[in-house]
């Protein structure tokens, strides 16, 4: 591994999974620390469409609520090509180890977690850009200036781009695809990602997807999957542990009685046009858990502090000039 990447000083491997390494790196002209991720290609005409598609993933507009792209590029290093893609670097936990660690998470957690995913997908699908590979591993957590645990959705488009990674895509089928590559993408996806005939709904699959996080956050269900606990949910049959696209399981999975349970039942029917779209799903979740916490960040909060903090020192040091005449004017 090459120790300066297109301008990018490599500081420290974060991760290696099916998708590549990801290193934390820091940007020789700007000096601000980014996460960087590297996939290896078979093609270099294959790494180029999957850069083009990644720059016009850093078109966006702002967006508390994902992990925005802020750039794209490929590199050879020993004969092998790499899309190299940069992202502002987070320190916070993963959903999946946040809720693993503290054996869940609390109701008001959940609803200002829910709140971010929910607005994080409506935002993506209005924009006209898919997941299509949503689990807790890919939602980072953060936390504002109230102290309250947030979530940004991490590599969106992610799948779309695998149909570049290799020569062959599973028979047009790329969700099998990124099933190779996502650890414990089959418990993530609908049934319509295992037919082996293109996919209708793309924007469908994703509510699946998050249907199927938020099941698997509020049941704490997890398995063991290469070596590696995950949150996935899940119906346990004489056949083991069965994912929800199978064969209808996620009809008899046991919800707890919240708000949001007929939600989501519909967002996980077998039928993808029996499914609500992104922005019903938000509506619902925002009124379920309430205005306040669907807009408790506000994105000019760190401004106004600053602002707060410059007045408050201003008035200190003012208070000091009066201080200091006063005792002159005493003395005289």
């Amino acid at each position: 591994m090459k120790d300066v990447v297109d301008g990018y000083k490599i500081l420290d491997k974060l991760s290696q999974g099916h998708f590549g390494a990801v290193f934390k790196a820091k940007h020789k002209e700007s000096s601000r620390t980014y996460a960087l991720r590297l996939v290896e290609c078979d093609t270099l005409t294959g790494a180029k469409e999957a850069t083009g598609h990644f720059n016009k993933l850093k078109e966006l507009d702002d967006c508390c609520a994902i992990l925005p792209y802020v750039d794209a590029f490929t590199d050879i290093q020993d004969l092998n090509v790499y899309v190299c893609v940069a992202t502002p670097f987070e320190d916070g936990p993963t959903l999946n180890d946040y809720v693993l660690q503290r054996e869940g998470v609390s109701d008001q957690e959940l609803g200002v977690l829910l709140c971010d995913l929910s607005e994080g997908l409506a935002f993506l699908h209005k924009n006209n850009v898919t997941h299509g590979g949503l689990t807790p591993s890919n939602v980072l957590l953060w936390t504002d200036d109230f102290l309250q645990t947030r979530a940004k959705i991490a590599d969106f488009g992610m799948a779309r781009v695998c149909e570049h990674l290799e020569e062959w895509t599973y028979g047009g089928n790329v969700y099998k695809y990124f099933f190779k590559r996502q650890l414990g993408a089959e418990y993530f996806l609908p049934p319509e990602c295992w037919r082996g005939t293109e996919v209708e709904s793309l924007e469908r699959v994703d509510v699946f997807s998050l249907g199927a996080v938020i099941c698997a956050t509020l049941l704490h269900t997890s398995v063991n999957v290469e070596s590696r606990r995950i949150l996935a949910c899940f119906v346990l049959s004489g056949e083991g542990h069965l994912p929800l696209w199978h064969n209808g399981a996620a009809e008899v999975l046991q919800l707890p009685a919240t708000p949001i349970n007929s939600l989501l039942r519909k967002m996980l029917k077998a039928d993808p046009k029996q499914r609500p779209d992104a922005g019903e799903v938000l509506h619902v979740v925002s009124d379920s858990f309430g205005k306040t916490t669907a807009k408790a960040y506000r994105p000019y909060a760190r401004t106004r502090r600053v602002c707060y903090g410059f007045i408050a020192v201003l008035a200190a040091a003012l208070a000091v000039g009066v201080g200091a005449w006063s005792t002159g004017m005493v003395e005289l």
